[in-house]
């Protein structure tokens, strides 16, 4: 028996949307998912069989099964499993440079099994307590950033589901009809950079993952598993805004002025600055060089009043708020 199997690969693709959401009005862009099947068998030991297959459709649905069967002697054990493993890309693309995005995959697991069926020989003292066992499980992995990256995607963040396990001798589980959540955190660990704009892509991963390895370790260990993928998002958190807010001048000169700036001081322009003077709305004003600027008239032009400026936020950058007043 060979000690180990090439992956096999092959290519499918769906195209599916990603969501980019902010505080305010979400964009949308398209992503291409792309599936491709892979087996992986037998690693080590020379006795017993192994078997494993899985697919990965253009419809983003998906199926995995492993199974491996050992007669090793305890005293000539060693580490083997047997996976079947469904893989896809999911590729997406940043508007903006941001710090983080978060990117959510939504599955449907249809069916799920996963047992260990063990018989030790009396002379080996009959069954045993086992350090083997049969898992479905998916993970989220980083693949691939725009050039010039330098902000440590795609590794971090990546995140695990073990949706069936099955370590105990004799022990069989299964599942149906599970809807899991998958999210992987990226986010930029190296100070003020930025995750750039630019096309992303992350690897999807469906196992099927029988193991034998330690004291114990005759038997058959077989896991299966099918189900789809839902739905993909990427969500981008806004970037932290500050406003200030100050007046100057008197009577007919007395103006409201607001400065809108990101984190790093740097001006936000055409964004909308909203101005209130004791709770009543006067007007608005557009961000230039990150100012925005409003006229005072009537009974604000004198007296003490309470001025406050408001920006509601967007898809870039949070909300923000100033007031100046007695």
């Amino acid at each position: 028996m060979n000690n180990r199997i090439p992956a096999l690969l092959i290519g499918t693709t769906l195209l599916m949307s990603v969501l980019v959401a902010g505080p305010g009005s979400a964009s949308t862009s398209t992503a291409t998912i792309t599936g491709s099947n892979g087996t992986q068998s037998c690693f080590s030991g020379d006795t017993g069989t192994c078997s494993a297959s899985a697919s990965a459709d253009p419809t983003g649905s998906f199926s995995a099964s492993a199974e491996l069967t050992s007669q090793d002697s305890p005293l000539s054990r060693s580490t083997r499993y047997s996976m079947g493993l469904a893989r896809y890309t999911i590729g997406f693309d940043l508007p903006t440079p941001t710090r983080e995005a978060v990117i959510t995959v939504a599955l449907q697991l249809d069916d799920a099994s996963a047992s260990w069926a063990q018989d030790v020989p009396e002379i080996f003292g009959g069954t045993q307590d086992a350090a083997s066992g049969a898992k479905v499980l998916f993970q989220l992995l980083g693949d691939e950033a725009p050039d010039g990256c330098g902000c440590g995607w795609p590794s971090q963040g990546s995140s695990n589901a073990v949706v069936v396990e099955a370590a105990e001798v004799g022990e069989a589980d299964s599942a149906s009809d599970i809807p899991v959540q998958l999210t992987m955190t990226a986010r930029n660990p190296y100070g003020d950079n930025l995750l750039p704009a630019g096309h992303y892509e992350i690897l999807l991963r469906a196992y099927a993952l029988a193991d034998l390895v330690g004291t114990g370790d005759w038997g058959t260990v077989s896991a299966a598993m099918s189900g789809r993928i839902e739905s993909a998002t990427v969500s981008i958190p806004a970037t932290a805004s500050n406003l200030d807010l100050s007046v100057a001048g008197n009577g007919a000169n007395r103006t409201l002025t607001a400065v809108l700036t990101d984190t790093s001081s740097v001006p936000i322009d055409g964004r909308t600055i909203s101005f209130f003077g004791d709770g009543e709305l006067l007007g608005t004003g557009v961000t230039q060089d990150g100012m925005a600027t409003f006229p005072l008239e009537g009974k604000f032009r004198g007296g003490s009043r309470l001025f406050r400026a408001e920006f509601a936020g967007d898809d870039a950058y949070g909300p923000a708020s100033s007031e100046i007043g007695p």
